[in-house]
């Protein structure tokens, strides 16, 4: 709310609550995120604005806010590039990591983004899969759905061409321990994992 009432937008508060959350490690997205297979952090975030357009990343490494990253995205995507190229609006895996660095975006150390905790619960799961497939030739215990942390905001003014309020959301997941390195669920696609009912007024 601090944000919105110094008259920043809807997108920008979003992206500053999912920030503070992904510096926490009681969420499931950066920081202390649940480990994938290889025992590593890769997290998908996306930002829609009010218009619809969006940045997105998908099974990002080494980034400690994916969320700022799927925003410089959405930023860089309204951009025109030489040679009648297209913008990205979704990067994924070391090609995000990549273009974050262009932009002069901190890249951690693989390790840099794994909490104690993470670890611990990645070890227990992986003595837990190995006794699994002992037992069985073939689980499902590997197919728990993920979690994710996902934010609302809504401009202070309306837009009157929308006739609609400046709507914003951002979601930045990870998966729970597992998760095939590289693999996305559809928190980077916008408007799957992402939904936004314009009749909504939901407000940060």
């Amino acid at each position: 709310m601090n944000v919105l009432s110094e008259g920043g937008g809807a997108v920008d508060a979003v992206e500053v609550a999912i920030r503070v959350l992904e510096d926490k490690e009681i969420t499931n997205a950066g920081y202390g995120s649940n480990l994938s297979l290889d025992g590593t952090v890769e997290c998908d975030a996306t930002i829609v604005d009010h218009f619809g357009r969006s940045g997105a990343v998908g099974a990002v490494g080494q980034i400690q806010h994916p969320i700022h990253l799927a925003r410089l995205i959405l930023d860089y995507s309204a951009k025109p590039l030489s040679l009648r190229r297209v913008p990205p609006n979704l990067l994924a895996g070391p090609g995000a990591t990549d273009f974050a660095e262009s932009l002069h975006m901190p890249v951690v150390p693989p390790d840099g983004l794994v909490s104690h905790a993470a670890r611990e619960r990645w070890l227990k799961w992986a003595r837990d899969l190995k006794a699994a497939e002992r037992r069985i030739s073939q689980s499902n215990e590997g197919s728990e759905a993920g979690g994710a942390i996902q934010e609302y905001a809504e401009d202070s003014e309306e837009n009157e061409t929308l006739q609609y309020p400046a709507f914003a959301v951002q979601q930045s997941q990870l998966y729970f321990s597992g998760q095939y390195p590289s693999g996305m669920s559809q928190t980077p696609t916008a408007g799957t994992a992402s939904p936004l009912s314009m009749s909504d007024r939901l407000v940060v």
